[in-house]
């Protein structure tokens, strides 16, 4: 039996299911069935594509606070099985785009201050989250302290300002910027092959 659903919608295409539906309720079908199922398959599309829209920004920012590729998904699929809840009063694409990622910050300090989570080895996270040529910066930038690697993410990856990060981390400015200063020391030294400072 299949998942039905949004989830049936991201696991699979559903090519030809309006089509179908539409005969299959000339032959007898429960009124308005067709109907509810078309409506459906539009739904899963629509939820298809902001799963790919907005997708890799918020599997990149879990991977980036969590540093593990199991509980990065499991926040990817927490933090959608929300966003299509709440979708409805996210009037553009820069507020859905902001509530995802306070979202995926949410889900992430939830995970991370439970008490049976474990610390586990990157390398097959980042084998599949980042080009060969990235890995080394992308590396670097994940051993960072979580709030420093945070603000490098929201300020560098996604293009925030110093205060939309803030907003987004529920941090002053001045703490942001602090943030971002130690961690570009960091990760200079790092790459360079430095100790750190």
């Amino acid at each position: 039996m299949q998942p039905n659903g949004p989830a049936r919608g991201i696991m699979g295409t559903r090519d030809g299911e309006i089509h179908r539906l539409r005969a299959w309720a000339g032959e007898g079908a429960p009124p308005g069935y067709a109907q509810r199922e078309v409506r459906q398959v539009t739904d899963e599309r629509r939820a298809r594509e902001q799963v790919e829209r907005w997708g890799d920004m918020v599997w990149r920012l879990a991977l980036a606070r969590t540093r593990h590729i199991q509980d990065s998904e499991d926040v990817f699929q927490e933090v959608f099985a929300r966003f299509f809840r709440h979708e409805g009063a996210l009037d553009s694409d820069e507020h859905r785009k902001a509530w995802l990622i306070r979202c995926t910050l949410n889900c992430t300090n939830t995970l991370l201050a439970a008490p049976w989570r474990k610390h586990l080895p990157l390398d097959e996270a980042l084998t599949r989250a980042v080009p060969p040529e990235e890995r080394e910066a992308y590396e670097a930038v994940l051993a960072l302290p979580r709030p420093y690697r945070t603000a490098v993410h929201l300020y560098y990856v996604e293009g925030y300002s110093v205060a939309e990060v803030a907003a987004l981390m529920g941090a002053k400015e001045g703490t942001v910027k602090s943030w971002l200063s130690r961690g570009r020391v960091k990760l200079a030294a790092v790459l360079k092959g430095d100790d750190e400072p």
